[in-house]
């Protein structure tokens, strides 16, 4: 895999696949940092371009990546911005993108 990119809510620690579905604004299914040694290391190439455009995962889970999937994942330290999606760009963060 040479790029991947998630787009949807998130904190520092886990991405929240349907945040305020069954209950306003809670997430019942989630993909936790701890749980990313699920996803196998070798469908990514070295170069991978890996993306996380939900709020505050460079806080936390980009780390774990890195660790755990063995290639850099950018994501923001604070929150997302989705606003510039609406003019073709892609969204903004808030704080400082790291990886």
């Amino acid at each position: 895999m040479e790029s991947f990119y998630y787009f949807g809510h998130s904190n520092c620690y886990a991405w929240m696949l349907d945040y305020g579905n069954n209950i306003m604004a809670v997430s019942t299914e989630w993909i936790h940092e701890t749980d990313l040694n699920r996803i196998r290391r070798d469908i990514f190439t070295p170069q991978s371009d890996c993306w996380s455009f939900g709020c505050y995962t460079g806080a936390s889970m980009s780390r774990w990546w890195k660790h755990i999937v063995g290639v850099p994942l950018w994501g923001n330290t604070e929150s997302t911005r989705y606003g510039p999606v609406s003019d073709g760009r892609l969204p903004e963060g808030a704080g400082k993108w790291v990886k």
